[in-house]
């Protein structure tokens, strides 16, 4: 009787130690897949970023060389050793001048509807992640809520936990920092009945808290572009073809989008300003 139970115990740890030896196996081959897929994405997502990001050199080499420098003192008087101005004249047919593109009295840049993307990096402290940000545009982004460019909708992932969510705020795109590019987007054919939908559309997100998976879409969480993205959709415009995670690469190269606006900092620290106006916008 006492040699069965010890068996039937041996037996016992015997299948434990199988069953944990195969269960390991498993995990390890999962664990292995996972891995593997995981390096797949970040394969696809830096051969289709580093393609977009070709095409988003062009779209602002090709803004900036039809730009018109305003020298002080011809439409308004600044400090050319800190910033300086230049105009870009209405080109093409989609190109609507109609609003705001950038104030340079109370220094908004843009109005309802229209986006404005930063490739500066959120966590400056990561000196790594600047090249990175920079090449895929993904540093920071806000959607215009006013046609005035006064204000915007926002979602910062680097803040307090109470202050990582979806907030209406004071549009301060204008203030740029060393080395950081900004570019203001507008919709093509954006319409004021889109610009109304905004409005009204907004009201669901505010609150709404920062998702920091980005690559997996929640339906009450977003990151600052997958916002924008998200509000545009519920308003009936698509600006993210890749059917992937949004960047500032696809909002730029989206064939619903056009820019407006363009800065960036010079190793002087100069700031250089290039901003839409009409053809027959006088100096």
């Amino acid at each position: 009787m006492f040699l069965r139970i010890k068996l039937y115990i041996f037996k016992i740890k015997y299948d434990i130690i199988l069953l944990v030896s195969i269960m390991k196996i498993r995990f390890q081959k999962y664990l292995k897949r996972l891995l593997l897929f995981l390096l797949a994405l970040a394969f696809i997502f830096t051969v289709n970023g580093t393609i977009e990001r070709q095409y988003v050199k062009r779209e602002i080499r090709d803004f900036v060389s039809r730009a018109e420098y305003i020298a002080p003192g011809v439409l308004f008087d600044y400090d050319d050793t800190k910033e300086r101005f230049y105009i870009v004249r209405k080109k093409y047919d989609y190109e609507d001048v109609n609003y705001n593109t950038y104030d340079y009295i109370n220094e908004y840049i843009g109005s309802t509807g229209d986006i404005i993307v930063t490739n500066r990096n959120p966590l400056s402290e990561i000196k790594i992640l600047d090249s990175l940000i920079v090449h895929f545009w993904i540093g920071h982004a806000g959607l215009v809520l006013t046609d005035d460019g006064s204000q915007t909708l926002e979602i910062v992932g680097n803040d307090t936990l109470e202050l990582n969510e979806v907030l209406e705020l004071d549009n301060t795109f204008n203030i740029n920092l060393r080395g950081e590019e900004v570019v203001g987007l507008r919709i093509k054919g954006i319409t004021s009945e889109n610009k109304e939908r905004i409005q009204v559309i907004k009201d669901k997100y505010l609150g709404k808290k920062y998702n920091y998976l980005f690559i997996i879409n929640l339906a009450n969480r977003f990151y600052c572009i997958d916002l924008i993205t998200r509000v545009l959709e519920d308003v009936g415009i698509r600006i993210n073809y890749d059917f992937w995670v949004s960047t500032g690469n696809d909002m730029i190269t989206s064939k619903n989008t056009y820019l407006f606006y363009y800065s960036y900092v010079d190793k002087k620290g100069i700031i250089h300003r290039y901003f839409l106006v009409d053809q027959e916008f006088s100096i």
